[in-house]
């Protein structure tokens, strides 16, 4: 999945969109093990800008797509949580059939604000996880989330939605009074919510135990785990040296060891 401006991109014939809509439009492709055949490409977007940034397949090939898009005719499903496009720019959360033909459930997730989805993860009850950031003080959140107050200039948000991507089940933001974004997400086998990023906010919320409770240079990496229900804040911390910090992307292992990856200015990362 990515973003392109090619209007001669190539699609597959029973593709969901063989169209060209915008400036840039979001794809999805899927190609043979042996990467010898195109077996589906699609189109997404609509009549301005789209990325796509994360994909997720289930067990039973469904594919979920997540990225931003700053298109009012973004295509959406008739039962989608979001029907309205709601600022500058939203998040999406997408969901194809196995083929790329048919947009099983799509919609927007966003504030008045701008909204970026970086990652994307469904858990085994076929919830949808998604983390990225949001500039809107009126993200949507859930009653019983663990933050439901705007921090800063930007927060990292997580939401869980439904399978069909038309009840937005819980969702919070994430964040201190600087800038935050969560880039990466994964769940445990007991369904705890675990999202990495990164974070200039030096009151970022971190917990007693932590491996570090303190900023330490310009740009922080952070790593949080919170319940599956996104109301608690079980675990969290940062990590970095004195320059700036930046991860990419997040794995927990099947003994629930937590992995994270990116890149590093500071002579001093631990």
């Amino acid at each position: 999945a990515g973003r392109t401006v090619s209007t001669d991109f190539p699609t597959t014939p029973s593709a969901y969109d063989n169209s060209h809509n915008g400036i840039w439009d979001a794809f999805v492709s899927k190609l043979d093990n042996n990467l010898t055949s195109l077996l589906a490409s699609t189109y997404l977007g609509g009549s301005i800008f789209e990325a796509a940034h994360s994909l997720y397949v289930d067990g039973s090939g469904n594919v979920y797509v997540v990225g931003e898009t700053s298109s009012s005719d973004f295509p959406t499903t008739p039962s989608a949580y979001d029907n309205t496009y709601n600022g500058p720019g939203d998040a999406f959360i997408s969901k194809f059939n196995s083929s790329l033909s048919t947009l099983a459930a799509s919609t927007f997730l966003g504030g008045s604000g701008s909204e970026i989805a970086f990652s994307v993860f469904v858990d085994q009850s076929g919830n949808v996880y998604v983390a990225g950031m949001t500039t809107s003080s009126d993200f949507p959140t859930t009653l019983s989330a663990y933050d439901n107050s705007f921090n800063g200039a930007a927060d990292a948000f997580i939401s869980k939605f439904d399978n069909s991507l038309s009840t937005l089940i819980a969702s919070t933001f994430l964040g201190g009074s600087g800038f935050d974004r969560a880039i990466s997400i994964f769940l445990d086998s007991n369904k705890n919510v675990y999202v990495s990023g990164i974070t200039f906010s030096s009151d970022f919320p971190t917990t007693p135990s932590a491996y570090d409770n303190s900023i330490n240079g310009g740009v922080d990496v952070f790593v949080s785990k919170l319940d599956s229900s996104l109301s608690s804040l079980i675990a969290s911390t940062y990590l970095g040296g004195t320059d700036d910090d930046f991860v990419q992307s997040l794995f927990v292992e099947q003994d629930d060891e937590v992995f994270v990856c990116g890149y590093t200015r500071s002579t001093d990362f631990p």
